[in-house]
């Protein structure tokens, strides 16, 4: 299936992307319409660079990019006309979404941040009874997960990224949020899980063990239309402590 619905997306994750020289030759680029219509996104290292900073603000190049990247793999189209999210498919970009709500505040030192993000991965499993916490791991998640999977065996060492796990990891969840018209295949909202665990930490900090144990944690820090914790004290984000 071919996406073509643009939107306008968050630039959250820039800093992954290596920019191209100013004194590159113009006329030498790549073209996005026409690498669209041709799907060469893998033809050689320039055109593999320019397509993945292409389809970071491109709803339409990200998602046929990464649905030839399957039919090169895989020789049909059978997952991407259907895509079926396993728990640990969930899992792995829960995780993703709510580390990067964490980061800033875990760079800065602020030890809420700080054990929030430590404790995050048993949070998220605890919610997935085929989960564990070992099983959140965006390394692993890429060289499993079918669209990522795809995406690296087409990109190789061909490229310029300084991450290149996760860039490819941040395509994959856009194109997956782009099909679904959200995040509402999550069955969760990563921000009200960071929010709901950072406002748990700041009241129990000495109790936080035992509620990251307790099975029913996350469902009541995610639950819909009521973004309380469990002592039912409101969810809400807080200043810079750091």
């Amino acid at each position: 299936m071919l996406c073509c619905v643009p939107m306008n997306l968050p630039n959250s994750d820039d800093y992954y992307y290596k920019k191209y020289d100013p004194v590159d030759d113009f006329l030498s680029m790549p073209n996005a319409d026409e690498l669209i219509q041709k799907g060469d996104f893998f033809k050689d290292r320039k055109t593999i660079n320019f397509s993945l900073e292409q389809a970071k603000d491109n709803e339409s190049f990200n998602a046929v990019m990464i649905e030839k990247a399957y039919f090169l793999v895989n020789g049909d189209n059978v997952y991407t006309e259907k895509p079926v999210f396993s728990q640990i498919d969930m899992a792995n970009i829960i995780a993703l979404k709510a580390s990067k709500l964490l980061q800033e505040g875990i760079d800065k030192r602020n030890s809420y941040y700080v054990t929030a993000g430590a404790l995050l991965d048993h949070v998220i499993a605890e919610n997935f009874s085929d989960v564990r916490a070992i099983d959140i791991n965006n390394s692993d998640w890429v060289a499993n997960n079918r669209l990522a999977k795809a995406m690296k065996s087409c990109i190789k060492d061909n490229h310029d990224q300084t991450n290149i796990n996760a860039v490819i990891s941040d395509r994959v969840i856009q194109y997956y949020q782009h099909i679904n018209q959200g995040d509402s295949f999550l069955g969760c909202d990563p921000e009200v899980l960071t929010n709901a665990l950072l406002s748990t930490i700041f009241n129990f900090q000495t109790q936080i063990t035992s509620y990251a144990d307790d099975k029913g944690f996350f469902s009541e820090l995610t639950a819909s239309g009521d973004k309380r914790t469990i002592n039912k004290r409101e969810c809400m984000v807080f200043p810079d402590y750091g």
